[in-house]
C-alpha cells in the first residue's frame, strides 16, 4: 500500500458474491495500488476474495446489523483515516453512504438504472416500494454525493440533471484477452452457452421458449440463483435436450466455457453495461443479447445481434439470421473492439484521474 496517498473507502454489499459489480471492485483494489484501498462489505460474511486481500495487505471489514448499527459502524472505521474519499457500490450502500462522516467527498457509481435488485412482482405494495426506491430514494440520495459514476448512456439521460458531477466510464474488468478464432460458419449444430444469475430479470423464461425452436448441439447454461429448480423444471417439461447446468463456476471456469461456445445468449430484462458481454468478446464469442441497459453500447451487427422486442420469435429471428455467418470473423472483431474501448485499464485510469482531483485539492 503506498500510504502518503490518500485513502479510498468502498462500500459494497456482498464482497463475495461474483455479481459483475464485486467482480470489477475486487480487480480495481486488486490490481490498483495507486492508492490505499480499504473495503467495507455490509453483507455476507468473509471467504477466499477477503482473505487473498488481506494476505496482500488490504485491510477489509464486514458489517453487520441493523441499517443505523451500519451506519455507526462505518462511521468507526472511517474515524481511523484522514478525510478519506467514500466510494460506494450500488443502492444500499449508497444509502448508508449518505449517513457518514468525516469523508473528504464522497463518491458513487451507478451500475444500473433501477436502483432495487428486483424490477418484478405483480401488487400494489411491490409496484410502489419499486416507484418509491427508483424515483424518489434514488434521486434523494444521489443529490448528495460529490461525483458520480455512470457506465451507459441509459443511465447519462437519467442523471442529466446533474450534468456537472457526472463523470461516464466504460466500466470493464477485461485485462486479457484471448487468441483470434479460426474461420468457422455457423450451423445447426452451434454449441450456446448462457452464463447468468438465475432470477427473473435474466429473462430464463424467454431463452428457453427461444431454444425450443432453434437446433443446436449444447447448450452451456451456468450460474445458480433462488429460481435454478423452476429453470430446470421448464427445461424438463418443454422437452429439450443436451442441456448441462453446472452451477455457479469459478470466473476462470466460465471462460474455459465461452471458449468452447460459438454464440453467448443474454435475455435480461435489465443489465447495466454488462461485463459479461465484454468479456465474451474478449475471448471471440458472438453475443446474442436482448437490449437491455448498455448492451447496445456494446454489439452491432457485425460482432453479434442485438433484440430489440423481448418475443422468442424476434429471439430467435436473431439467431437464425447468423447461420451461415463466419463466427470466427465476428468474434475477432469483437477481440479488436473490447482491447481498444473495453479494457480494465482504461477503466482504472480513468477514475484515478477523477480521484487525482480530489486528492490535490
Amino acid at each position: 500500500m503506498i500510504s502518503n496517498r490518500k485513502t479510498i473507502i468502498h462500500i459494497c454489499r456482498d464482497f463475495e458474491y461474483c455479481g459483475g459489480v464485486e467482480n470489477f471492485l475486487y480487480d480495481f483494489v486488486k490490481h490498483n495500488n495507486y492508492y490505499n484501498h480499504i473495503v467495507i462489505a455490509t453483507e455476507g460474511t468473509p471467504g477466499k476474495r477477503s482473505q487473498k486481500l488481506k494476505a496482500q495487505g488490504f485491510e477489509i471489514f464486514y458489517v453487520a446489523g441493523s441499517f443505523f448499527s451500519k451506519i455507526r459502524k462505518i462511521n468507526q472505521i472511517v474515524s481511523m483515516y484522514d478525510l478519506p474519499i467514500l466510494h460506494t457500490h450500488l443502492f444500499r450502500p449508497e444509502k448508508l453512504g449518505l449517513f457518514i462522516r468525516g469523508c473528504g467527498v464522497k463518491i458513487t457509481t451507478k451500475y444500473a438504472t433501477y436502483a432495487t435488485d428486483s424490477q418484478s412482482g405483480d401488487g400494489l405494495i411491490n409496484i410502489a416500494s419499486r416507484f418509491i426506491d427508483n424515483r424518489i430514494v434514488d434521486y434523494i440520495v444521489t443529490y448528495f454525493y460529490d461525483k458520480i459514476f455512470i457506465i451507459s448512456n441509459e443511465l447519462d439521460s437519467k442523471w442529466k440533471h446533474l450534468r456537472n458531477r457526472i463523470e461516464k466510464i466504460a466500466l470493464s474488468t477485461v485485462r486479457n484477452f484471448g487468441d483470434y478464432r479460426e474461420n468457422r460458419l455457423l450451423n445447426d449444430s452451434m454449441v450456446l452457452i448462457c452464463a447468468t444469475r438465475m432470477v427473473k430479470e435474466k429473462g430464463h423464461d424467454l431463452l428457453i421458449e427461444s431454444l425450443r425452436k432453434i437446433q443446436y448441439s449444447k447448450l452451456y447454461l451456468l450460474g445458480d440463483g433462488p429460481l435454478r429448480e423452476e429453470i430446470a423444471k421448464h427445461i424438463r417439461d418443454v422437452g429439450l435436450k443436451n442441456i448441462e447446468m453446472p452451477g455457479a463456476v469459478p470466473r476462470k471456469k466460465v471462460f474455459e466455457y465461452m471458449r468452447k461456445s460459438d454464440l453467448m445468449l443474454l435475455t435480461s430484462h435489465t443489465e447495466g453495461l454488462p461485463l459479461l458481454i465484454q468479456e465474451a468478446m474478449s475471448v471471440g464469442l458472438v453475443v446474442v443479447a436482448t437490449d437491455a441497459g448498455g448492451s447496445s453500447e456494446l454489439i452491432d451487427n457485425s460482432i453479434g445481434r442485438i433484440v430489440y422486442s423481448r418475443t422468442d420469435l424476434a429471439f430467435v429471428g436473431a439467431i437464425k439470421s447468423l447461420i451461415g455467418k463466419d463466427v470466427g470473423k465476428m468474434g475477432n472483431r469483437a477481440i479488436d473492439r473490447c482491447k481498444f474501448k473495453f479494457n480494465f485499464f482504461n477503466t482504472v485510469d480513468i477514475i484515478n484521474k477523477v480521484y487525482d482531483i480530489y486528492n490535490n485539492k
